[in-house]
Order: C-alpha cells, then structure tokens, then sequence
C-alpha cells in the first residue's frame, strides 16, 4: 500500500514560494546573509520537490545572466561593492525561478500577482524612509520635506532604484483597475 504525505504538494510548494519570499526579503534588506541564501535554496527545492521543473524560454538568458553576475564578482575592482548587488540580482533569478514553477493555476497566478501589489504599496510606503531623496536631481519637491524623514535603514536605496521598482510594480494595479470594469473585480 503506497504511503500518503501528510501535506499536499500544492501546500508544500506554496509554503515553498513563502520561503523563498522570506528569504528574497531578508537577503534584499541585510545583504548577503546565510539565513536568506538558506531560504531561497530551501525554499526552490520544496517546489521543485513538489512539482515537475517547468522549462521557460527564459532558463537560457537567465542561466547566461547568473554566471555573468558570478563573474562579475572575480573581476571586481572592490568586492565589497559588487558582492550585495550580485547576490541581490542572484536572489531575484532564484524568486524568478521559484515563481515560475509554483504559479501554475489561476488562483496561484492571482495570488502571485496580490503580493506583487502589495510589495509594491509596501515600497511606496517605506520610500519616505528608505530612499536618501538628497540624491537626486531635478525633483520638484523642496529638500524641507525629505529632511523630515529620519532614514530607518543603513544602505538607503537610491532614488532611481526606487523609481525603477515602482515601474516595474505599477502596470499590474493599473491593469487590475483598467480591466475590472468588463470582467468584475479580478480579471485573471
């Protein structure tokens, strides 16, 4: 008689993409950390545990993009620049990677795209306190209001990465609110 698990696979691969969510966070907030390398490694093997590996027509530029980060850390000029930046980019192939494999229905696609919102209303939120604004140039508010805001973090994200997050986190909302008149509230 076969034995059954005692979880899902569905319940072992979404605790999978939690994981690797926790462990995108901690390795974006702190730096390079073991905790959060242990997260997302841990994290991908539980979905690709639970759920046959899915092939993407990305796996090749994305596998190419990896080893030019890993190679990019044996001909820094100062590795103590380069190694946040390529284990943030790192982080972000393996949450890409572990995204891919676990969002496979509509529901798991509906999900994936609320917390991508919310990160993004996260974001929007913590810039106030997270971005060092005295850097950037040409922004019409005065340097009055910024300074008001004490900065809560160490390495404080310049302002064009933020700006470049928001893009990236912006057309989905807008999508949401553009399409929901014709097909309800949730248009997946």
């Amino acid at each position: 008689m076969p034995t059954r698990w005692p979880l899902s696979k569905t319940a072992i691969s979404t605790s999978g993409i939690v994981i690797v969510a926790l462990g995108v966070i901690v390795e974006n907030l702190f730096g390079p950390t073991w905790p959060g390398w242990l997260a997302i490694i841990a994290g991908t093997f539980l979905i690709l545990f639970s759920e046959k590996p899915q092939a993407t027509p990305l796996r090749w530029p994305i596998l190419l993009l990896g080893l030019i980060a890993g190679f990019s850390l044996l001909v820094s000029a100062d590795s103590h620049l380069t190694t946040p930046q390529v284990t943030r980019l790192l982080a972000g192939i393996g949450a890409f990677i572990a995204l891919v494999n676990w969002a496979r229905t509509r529901q798991q696609l509906l999900l994936a795209s609320l917390f991508l919102i919310a990160a993004g209303a996260f974001f929007a939120i913590l810039a106030p306190v997270m971005v060092s604004w005295q850097q950037a140039r040409g922004v019409p508010i005065p340097d009055i209001i910024y300074e008001t805001f004490p900065l809560l973090f160490v390495d404080a994200v310049h302002p064009n990465v933020m700006v470049s997050i928001m893009v990236m986190l912006v057309p989905l909302p807008v999508a949401y609110i553009l399409l929901s008149y014709r097909r309800g509230p949730w248009p997946l």
